[in-house]
């Protein structure tokens, strides 16, 4: 984590605890500090969107279309507005206590993982569709991640600071 990076998840109550302190102080704009996030919805035949922020605040948003038409990257640096509103939707919606999906994924459906993680300690959500549209803590955080990737989709002006960016933070994978 010390590289801004997401670590292997720890979903202890402990560790998940602590984590939420610290997602809460930096959504806050207190100490909270270094919290990364990671959110990728789809695969190669659906279309996927990705969307990756280190702990420094350097993003990386990648969407294509179904069968990996028409890819599209943006990368640079969040503002601070664009950080605190991502890290509120994350401790607003409850999304650190959203349930993984436990059945099996469905034929025409995608899925969902979100990370979230400070300090070494990494919360790890995988969601099928259908559960993430069922459930209000995940839509209502997904609601929000959105319209700030449509943002950061749009040109510099929106806050994203594309010089700022580390170009190794630009590959999803």
């Amino acid at each position: 984590m010390s590289d801004g990076t997401l670590d292997r998840p720890d979903d202890s109550p402990k560790a998940k605890e602590e984590l939420r302190e610290l997602v809460r102080k930096a959504a806050h704009g207190q100490d909270g500090g270094d919290v990364a996030v990671s959110y990728h919805r789809g695969h190669e035949l659906s279309g996927v969107i990705a969307l990756d922020i280190r702990a420094d605040g350097a993003f990386s948003l990648s969407r294509s279309g179904r069968g990996s038409r028409n890819p599209t990257t943006s990368t640079g640096r969040l503002a601070l507005d664009q950080t605190r509103r991502i890290l509120s939707a994350v401790d607003d919606s409850g999304l650190l206590d959203v349930p993984d999906s436990s059945r099996n994924i469905g034929d025409d459906e995608v899925p969902i993982t979100v990370e979230v993680g400070a300090h070494g300690t990494v919360h790890r959500l995988v969601i099928w569709a259908l559960d993430a549209a069922d459930s209000p803590s995940f839509s209502r955080f997904e609601a929000s991640l959105r319209g700030i990737m449509d943002e950061l989709a749009q040109s510099p002006a929106s806050g994203a600071d594309p010089a700022a960016a580390d170009p190794a933070a630009a590959d999803p994978a």
